[in-house]
C-alpha cells in the first residue's frame, strides 16, 4: 500500500516553507548525493532545470493518485483540487482508482466514501483548546486500526471501516483539549 497525505493548509496559511520544492532545496544544499539517489529512483533526471522539475512532480499529482488504496483529505482541499460539490469531487478522486476517501471538515466532522458506501458521522463534542495536529492524529487512528486488524482495500467492510472512522473523530476530537498534540494523546 502506497500513502500519501495532504496536509490541512496550516503550514501555508502561515507562509511555512514546506512545500517539495521548499524541502529539495534543503537537500540541494544539505544533502546532495540523497537527493540526486532519489531523484534518479523517482525518474527526475539531473539534467532537468529547476522550473522543468517543479512543473513534472506536479503533473505526476494525478498520475499517482493512481497508487493510492486510502485518501485522506480535508473538504476544503477536496473542493480546491477537484472542484464542484463533495459528491462529483469524490466521484472524481475514485476515477483515479482510490479505494477509500476520508474527508475532515473540522469541527462538522468527517466523511468516508467507498465504493459502494458513504458514512457521515459529527465531530466529537469536545472544549477544544488547539487543533494543531487534529487531522494527523485522524488519519494515525485510522490507519493504526486498519493496519492492527490487518484490513486491505479487499477485504474492509463498511462496517468496519466506519467503526475505524468513529474511533478517529473520537481520537482527533479528543486531541484538540490540550495545547499540544502529545500532551493531550498521553490522556487518550
Amino acid at each position: 500500500m502506497t500513502l500519501y497525505i495532504l496536509g490541512n493548509g496550516f503550514d501555508l496559511a502561515h507562509e511555512l516553507p514546506t512545500a517539495y520544492w521548499d524541502f529539495r532545496t534543503y537537500l540541494k544544499s544539505a544533502h546532495p548525493e540523497f537527493l540526486e539517489a532519489f531523484e534518479e529512483h523517482y525518474d527526475i533526471y539531473p539534467s532537468m532545470s529547476d522550473e522543468a522539475k517543479k512543473e513534472y512532480l506536479w503533473n505526476r499529482f494525478e498520475s499517482n493518485l493512481a497508487k493510492v488504496d486510502i485518501l485522506k483529505i480535508a473538504k476544503d482541499e477536496l473542493l480546491m483540487l477537484f472542484g464542484g460539490s463533495d459528491e462529483s469531487a469524490v466521484k472524481a478522486v475514485f476515477s483515479y482508482g482510490v479505494k477509500i476517501i476520508l474527508v475532515t471538515d473540522g469541527a462538522k466532522g468527517a466523511a468516508l466514501y467507498m465504493e459502494n458506501a458513504h458514512i457521515a458521522l459529527p465531530a466529537e463534542k469536545v472544549n477544544t483548546i488547539d487543533t494543531t495536529g487534529a487531522g494527523d492524529i485522524f488519519f494515525g487512528t485510522f490507519l493504526s486500526e486498519w493496519i492492527n486488524n490487518k484490513s486491505t482495500a479487499y477485504n474492509i467492510t463498511p462496517e468496519t471501516a466506519g467503526k475505524y472512522l468513529k474511533k478517529a473523530i473520537y481520537v482527533a476530537g479528543k486531541s484538540t483539549e490540550k495545547h499540544g498534540t502529545i500532551a493531550a494523546l498521553k490522556e487518550i
